[in-house]
């Protein structure tokens, strides 16, 4: 269990993403239907929930790659392995080749990056330099 937050969470969404879309569900039929008091319909879709899942992955990707140490690089090395697999299905699966997926596969660069750029920010931080 203690293994399971080294996993980034883009790679849940990866594979969430994966089983909808090669199961030929399709992926912009309403799930369920919301009667707002405004009198409006919400008719959220599969592309919506996992592109709504997305937002609070990368909201938690991002408090942890605050903490630093050796951990956090093998962290973000692994998100930059689900990156590369994002890219990798974007190019040669044609269910992959939808809007939504192109965002996921933003936000999880966006993962990478964010990461790589706090841990060298809090690391230059910590050390102190004596001239």
């Amino acid at each position: 269990m203690k293994y399971l937050r080294f996993i980034p969470l883009f790679l849940f969404l990866l594979v969430t993403y994966d089983a909808v879309a090669l199961s030929g569900i399709d992926m912009l039929k309403p799930l369920h239907h919301f009667s707002l008091p405004s009198g409006a319909t919400w008719e959220p879709t599969w592309s919506d929930v996992l592109l709504i899942l997305g937002i609070v992955a990368m909201f938690i990707e991002l408090i942890k790659s605050t903490n630093a140490g050796v951990t956090t690089i093998i962290e973000h090395s692994l998100s930059f392995l689900v990156l590369f697999g994002f890219f990798a299905e974007f190019l040669v699966m044609r269910a992959a080749g939808t809007p939504a997926f192109f965002i996921l596969m933003l936000m999880s660069l966006l993962d990478v990056l964010a990461g790589f750029i706090i841990t060298v920010s809090s690391a230059r931080r910590d050390v102190t330099v004596e001239r």
